[in-house]
């Protein structure tokens, strides 16, 4: 069923022209274990937030969140192309629109049922404009992370360096947390935890194989939570008998991270 909101947002930027539901316009293909050609153009939820238009460069699993856009006779006949769905999808108009129907804190994805809903007008002239490669999305978890993160920013130009470790420590947490949730960990489980912290968090991670399934590098993490801890734990204090001094350039793991995931 088509969205009323999305509707008038058509009506409004594509005046006058014929709409078509997305799963008349693509094959509807089983959600994973189905081996994708190369150059295919698929819809991905990425890790640094916005989802990502990419084509593929070889053949590759379906996973779960993928969209393949692999054209069907029908949009073949109206003269819909993949270019196009894709300047359509990334187009500003929509933006507002696929925040509200986006799900997720980390990894923002659209419902596979409201994507294949999307009504697309049909085009008539060419193309208008540069065709970006995200669907640029937000979300309250990322939004609670940069409030940190501009601490962090503003503890780095002054040079309180321990200070951003320990906000570097608070990111990293959330970041992982959050991550395990969005793949079906069940929150109850992770709060009877009383000493998760972000070592376990990591451990946690790597036991369900998320860092080889996501492409995460987990050893950003692992320094980062020694360079955290040198900076919280007095029992570190005293087994070494001094103050652990943490550098800029130790931080310089946590710009790893950030690039990753977008903060």
């Amino acid at each position: 069923m088509e969205s009323k909101k999305l509707k008038k947002i058509i009506d409004r930027n594509f005046i006058g022209l014929k709409t078509e539901l997305l799963s008349e316009l693509i094959l509807d293909l089983p959600k994973s274990n189905v081996e994708l050609q190369i150059d295919t153009l698929v819809l991905i939820p990425a890790i640094h937030g916005n989802l990502t238009f990419r084509k593929l460069d070889k053949p590759k699993l379906a996973r779960y969140g993928f969209i393949p856009f692999i054209l069907s006779n029908k949009s073949i006949e109206l003269g819909i192309t993949e270019e196009y769905l894709q300047w359509f999808f990334t187009h500003d108009c929509l933006s507002d629109y696929w925040n509200e129907v986006a799900v997720g804190g980390l990894l923002r994805r659209i419902p596979r049922k409201v994507l294949l809903n999307t009504i697309v007008p049909v085009p008539k002239n060419k193309i208008i404009g540069k065709i970006k490669s995200e669907i640029e999305v937000t979300s309250p978890f990322r939004s609670y992370v940069k409030t940190f993160y501009e601490q962090y920013r503003i503890n780095m130009k002054h040079g309180q360096y321990s200070t951003c470790a320990i906000l570097a420590g608070v990111i990293s947490e959330a970041i992982l947390y959050q991550l395990l949730l969005e793949n079906d960990v069940k929150k109850s489980l992770l709060d009877k935890d009383n000493g998760l912290g972000l070592g376990k968090l990591v451990t946690y991670v790597e036991l369900l194989q998320l860092d080889q399934t996501l492409g995460l590098n987990l050893q950003h993490f692992k320094e980062i939570n020694k360079l955290r801890n040198s900076s919280v734990h007095f029992g570190n204090v005293l087994r070494k008998n001094k103050v652990a001094i943490v550098t800029k350039k130790d931080l310089i793991v946590f710009d790893e991270v950030v690039k990753q995931f977008g903060i």
